[in-house]
């Protein structure tokens, strides 16, 4: 999750500092995004699936699904909030 926020912070300097290089590599980046995160989301979900077919107590199964399904939507809303804005800059030009 720190990783993340480092990333998110770096986005926005150069964003601000150096908008024309920014905006040459803005769609690889977020393609790559994109792809890391289906990558780990795809993981986490299926430690969930491994965690729900092991002997742990059912607390701890629901607990542990809660808490991943959160993360998966956090990183969900964070890549659609990417790409729309990405897609709002390329409509302003």
């Amino acid at each position: 999750m720190v990783f993340t926020i480092l990333l998110l912070i770096a986005n926005r300097l150069l964003e601000k500092k150096f908008p024309g290089f920014y905006r040459r590599i803005e769609l690889p980046c977020l393609l790559l995004a994109s792809g890391l995160i289906a990558a780990y989301c795809g993981l986490l979900l299926y430690g969930v699936y491994d965690v729900l077919n092991s002997g742990v107590s059912t607390e701890d199964k629901v607990l542990f699904t809660i808490f991943i399904v959160c993360v998966v939507a956090v990183y969900s809303v964070i890549l659609t909030f990417s790409w729309k804005e990405y897609r709002k800059g390329q409509k302003t030009g």
